[in-house]
């Protein structure tokens, strides 16, 4: 594993509250931040997260409770 690959090992666990704006350790938020700028393979994921998170939010709340049964 190189460089890379570590560093984007490293901010992907942030990527889900970063996009819902929620507060990073200042060091992660830079980190996320900066990486997100040079790296397309981490900003496609991004947008992968961001699009699922807005497609979540748009279904709304459920009316009923789901029955697995």
């Amino acid at each position: 594993m190189n460089a890379i690959d570590r560093l984007c090992r490293g901010v992907r666990p942030h990527f889900s509250d970063h996009a819902d704006g929620l507060p990073l350790p200042a060091v992660a938020a830079v980190t996320v931040g900066l990486h997100l700028l040079f790296c397309p393979m981490c900003r496609r994921t991004y947008a992968s997260v961001r699009a699922s998170r807005d497609a979540l939010r748009a279904l709304g709340a459920a009316d009923e409770p789901v029955n697995p049964g």
